[in-house]
């Protein structure tokens, strides 16, 4: 997890005509193009984008649901027991 910081600054290199290699401060680099090769095209990494806050929210939103859930029984079980 990254730390409870608002800036996220990447780097964008032009590579070659309609190709650049973007890399953030972590290490990670991702190729983006026109769409002419194997690298991601700008449309589909806004879909990866949106995909992965999406799965990234609903994840945490079943987890913190079986948390309250898991308490509740323990918390019930507690009761019988005592």
């Amino acid at each position: 997890m990254t730390p409870d910081d608002t800036r996220r600054p990447v780097t964008l290199d032009r590579t070659s005509n309609g190709h650049y290699s973007v890399s953030n401060e972590r290490g990670g680099t991702i190729s983006v193009g026109n769409g002419s090769d194997d690298s991601f095209t700008p449309v589909e990494l806004l879909l990866t984008a949106i995909g992965a806050c999406t799965a990234i929210a609903a994840v945490a939103i079943v987890w913190g649901v079986l948390f309250a859930l898991f308490r509740t029984a323990l918390l019930l079980i507690v009761r019988m027991i005592g």
